[in-house]
């Protein structure tokens, strides 16, 4: 048996003639834990007082460098590309809006009766429908015009509900009898995208 558990022996002095049991010293399994658990939380708390040292100066190693970006930094340069980022954005509706513009103007003639005349048409993309489409797969145009009679005011209120081109459509507002004897209305027309690029 192991050293650690070993058991009580005997030994025989002459001078006296008693025999004396000694105990030899053993460590049991209590201590060993001990022992073991001390030695763990000394690696533990070594790694990890190493590894506070090593975010420290990785911290500051970081604050030097964004010091160092902050002074080098050119903030005229960073308005003017700004500047320009909001031209090129702009430029771009435009052009899309040229493409559409020149597809939907012939669109929305097919569903107005020829005594109907609009006075501003505003065509925005991507707005959500009542059926649901987002994004780049719509667009809505918001239309001010007039038409000479309640029936024809009446006529065209059923087109932009029902003809198939258009995929919701409705008269928000209108008023009758104006001084020229016109009757003004606003209306909301969606059409789909892949319709539209198809004119």
């Amino acid at each position: 048996m192991p050293l650690l558990f070993q058991s009580e022996s005997k030994k025989e002095t002459s001078s006296s003639g008693f025999i004396v049991a000694e105990r030899q010293t053993a460590y049991g399994p209590g201590v060993i834990i001990l022992l073991t658990l001390f030695g763990l939380s000394f690696v533990v708390y070594a790694a990890l007082f190493s590894f506070r040292v090593k975010i420290s100066s990785d911290t500051e190693l970081i604050h030097g460098h964004t010091d160092d970006l902050e002074r080098t930094r050119n903030k005229k340069l960073e308005s003017e590309i700004f500047i320009f980022e909001k031209r090129i954005n702009a430029l771009s509706t435009i052009l899309r809006s040229h493409v559409y513009l020149s597809r939907i103007i012939p669109l929305v003639g097919e569903v107005t009766l020829p005594t109907v005349f609009y006075d501003s048409m505003n065509v925005s993309f991507g707005a959500e429908s009542a059926s649901g489409a987002t994004g780049d797969e719509i667009v809505r145009i918001e239309l001010q015009g007039s038409a000479p009679t309640l029936l024809d005011l009446a006529r065209q209120m059923v087109i932009y509900r029902h003809d198939p081109k258009i995929k919701s459509g409705g008269m928000s507002s209108f008023e009758i009898g104006k001084e020229d004897g016109g009757n003004t209305f606003s209306a909301t027309l969606t059409f789909d995208k892949k319709a539209v690029l198809a004119q």
